[in-house]
């Protein structure tokens, strides 16, 4: 999964572009068809090739929604001072690091994937943030910060106590159980892959099984690398574990046909 991978809003790949846009205040309001900046509330500056944002940006005082999606910013430092911004994408970029972000306080919904970010731990103090999306499956964008060594997601999901949703699942509350039902089940992947480790960490990633020619024994693989073999796993060990993953994978299913239920 790339990181940075830029993409137009119907999904296709962008075409790389090396000019840097200047959106300043003419440019601003011709976007918006507003006659004065403080009466901006809503702007899309996306797939305008933005490598630096101007100061007339900052002009916007009463901005609520900003979409700097697939552009080529490094450099957010300007944005701390749009603190009406309600709703903020800057997915598909070149940022390292959202520290400017912390004095957005009413900050609610922030799109973040495709961009090259470690950390989000300087969101803890935006009570008002409820939703943030960090990777996009669908989209192949993702950052640092969720490769399975970091125990992402749910070292993000313990790291931000506010948030109720991550990467479009609910992790709290109401219509959360979808999300945990997913955590049991890689735990118990987790365990019967490390041969009944309870210390184990639950990841989210993909494992594959094979069989190996050369002993008669099996094995599995994580990511291409060999893990453990079968045969040092205690048998009843891994019918009870895979017992229990059944009986959560079922609890899954039922949840997944009353949410969309619900939803028809």
């Amino acid at each position: 999964m790339s990181y940075n991978h830029q993409h137009d809003d119907d999904g296709s790949e962008a075409e790389p572009n090396n000019n840097d846009v200047a959106i300043t205040r003419p440019s601003i309001l011709h976007k918006c068809a507003d006659f004065d900046m403080e009466s901006v509330r809503f702007l899309n500056l996306s797939n305008c090739r933005i490598r630096t944002l101007h100061e007339d940006v900052t002009l916007c005082v009463n901005l609520v929604e900003l979409n700097l999606s697939n552009n080529a910013l490094e450099n957010i430092d300007l944005l701390g001072k749009l603190e009406q911004v309600e709703m903020l994408d800057i997915s598909s970029n070149k940022i390292t690091t959202i520290d400017p972000l912390v004095t957005m306080s009413r900050l609610s919904n922030l799109k973040l994937a495709g961009n090259l970010i470690q950390s989000v731990e300087c969101l803890k103090c935006l009570q008002n943030l409820k939703k943030v999306r960090i990777s996009d499956q669908l989209l192949h964008l993702s950052n640092p910060i969720c490769r399975p060594d970091t125990g992402y997601p749910q070292s993000v999901v313990a790291q931000l106590n506010q948030i109720i949703e991550l990467d479009g699942l609910r992790v709290r509350g109401v219509g959360s159980t979808f999300y945990h039902l997913v955590n049991q089940i890689e735990k118990e992947s987790v365990d019967v892959e490390q041969g009944g480790d309870d210390t184990a960490t639950p990841i989210q990633t993909r494992y594959h099984h094979h069989h190996n020619n050369t002993n008669g024994g099996d094995w599995f693989r994580l990511d291409g690398q060999l893990d453990v073999t079968s045969s040092a796993v205690s048998l009843e060990g891994l019918r009870g574990r895979l017992s229990a993953a059944k009986r959560n994978f079922e609890a899954l299913l039922k949840e997944s046909h009353r949410i969309c239920e619900k939803k028809n």
